[in-house]
């Protein structure tokens, strides 16, 4: 049983790399330019509260296989299997959750909550850890390196666990942190949220960004008032050189990065709660209190799409941008779609790809 475990990791490392090499070297675009082309998968319930309903959180384990849901109001934690939409396992917590990520293995979930409390579960759903603060979580993100396991509070700080020790860090972010995230290389993070106005306390608490070096002994990289309202989410480009933020001042705004010089900003009619770019970075997707996610390029920043999607609370793509998932309030749902791929351009793509990822012997023999 060794031996055939070590032998398929070895027969699917090489799969990758084929399929890596052979994209890179062909500089294939797998999607269209101008505009995807999205398909609805499915559709699953994922809060049950007999009056409100919101999925707050919905992410894809880093194999694409799994994606998990977070409830407002129902309190649930649910697990589904992507192919089929197949419900796995569910938990109900002990208040609302508003944030929910995988470990960068895809062995761990951690979901946090409003019992001020980080839950870890495993890939079958056992309770493998629960991280205790004094205040709730409205983010949480693991660096891709795993060593650390971030959280946004709502006290205004970004904790940090070294999931070796489990002992914590306090980093201040000077007010509710909504949506944070690690550079690729885990040198950097990002956060964004809202925060007291400093000239009228009673006036809705502004939006910020800030952002630490890591590896400089997190020093602030750059601390700023980004809208007059709530930031509710930050997202990094797929380069790293550029990220983008949407909140309740109806408007998303993109920056350079680390520079944060201000590149674009869009104005829309709804309050937005979510911004992901898609992992190819051609495209940014936003969506909120409307009937719409608003999708963007990002080479020309002309809106080439509004996909039908009411009050989205959360978006996320698989690795490979291939699926995407949203959560959504009022209606409790979590939604997968399809991003249909195309190779295009008439050069021989299909055949060439064919010939670099398939072990089949009738193509070996040619």
């Amino acid at each position: 049983m060794q031996f055939i475990k070590k032998n398929t990791i070895v027969i699917f490392i090489l799969f990758i790399s084929c399929a890596t090499k052979a994209q890179t070297e062909l500089d294939i675009d797998l999607f269209k330019k101008d505009k995807p082309e999205i398909q609805v998968l499915w559709n699953r319930m994922a809060d049950f509260s007999p009056t409100l309903r919101s999925v707050e959180s919905a992410e894809f384990s880093p194999d694409g296989k799994h994606v998990v849901s977070a409830a407002k109001f129902g309190y649930y934690l649910m697990m589904w299997r992507v192919a089929d939409g197949f419900l796995e396992w569910q938990k109900v917590m002990d208040a609302e959750i508003e944030a929910v990520t995988f470990s960068p293995d895809g062995k761990y979930i951690a979901a946090g909550d409003e019992a001020y409390n980080v839950t870890i579960f495993d890939m079958e759903g056992n309770v493998v850890r629960v991280l205790e603060h004094d205040a709730a979580f409205d983010g949480i993100t693991w660096r891709p390196d795993g060593k650390f396991l971030a959280g946004g509070s709502e006290k205004g700080e970004v904790v940090l666990w070294d999931t070796e020790s489990w002992d914590k860090e306090i980093l201040d972010a000077g007010g509710t942190v909504n949506s944070l995230q690690f550079t690729k290389d885990s040198k950097k993070l990002i956060a964004a949220g809202n925060r007291l106005n400093a000239e009228d306390r009673n006036a809705p608490r502004e939006g910020f960004v800030k952002s630490w070096n890591v590896a400089n002994d997190w020093e602030v990289m750059f601390d700023f008032k980004a809208q007059e309202r709530s930031t509710k989410s930050v997202r990094l480009h797929p380069d790293q050189k550029s990220f983008a933020i949407a909140g309740f001042a109806n408007q998303l705004k993109i920056y350079t990065y680390p520079e944060a010089e201000e590149i674009k900003a869009f104005d829309v009619p709804e309050k937005l709660e979510a911004v992901e770019y898609h992992p190819e970075g051609n495209f940014l997707f936003a969506g909120g209190h409307g009937n719409f996610i608003h999708i963007y390029r990002t080479d020309t920043w002309e809106e080439v799409m509004q996909l039908d999607a009411r009050r989205v609370e959360y978006i996320d793509f698989t690795k490979d941008g291939r699926l995407m998932a949203t959560g959504h309030e009022d209606s409790g749902l979590l939604t997968v779609y399809l991003i249909w791929s195309r190779l295009e351009g008439g050069k021989g793509y299909y055949d060439k790809l064919s010939r670099e990822i398939l072990n089949n012997k009738d193509m070996q023999d040619k």
